[in-house]
């Protein structure tokens, strides 16, 4: 039972594909530059894009931030070592 459903899944769009008239693109997607909404789609676009890059580049400066802060407690830590073994 498990293994005919596999096989459907993998077939099912596979057939979708070789039917052209099923798998139709919206005119969109097909090259419609000129009409009203690809401005707005590439807004939208590089709105996503941007909110992706702020994600990353903050978690980046997170991670930079804790590792910063890490090594200059170790070298705190190492100093207070040092002044005490000296006293």
């Amino acid at each position: 039972m498990k293994r005919s459903s596999q096989r459907v899944l993998f077939f099912v769009p596979l057939l979708a594909s070789m039917l052209p008239t099923v798998a139709k693109a919206c005119p969109i997607c097909m090259g419609g530059a000129d009409t009203a909404v690809a401005p707005a789609m590439n807004g939208a676009i590089f709105l996503m894009l941007g909110l992706v890059g702020l994600m990353l580049s903050s978690a980046g400066g997170f991670i930079f931030y804790l590792s910063k802060r890490a090594r200059s407690s170790q070298t705190g830590l190492d100093s207070m070592q040092e002044g005490k073994q000296h006293a």
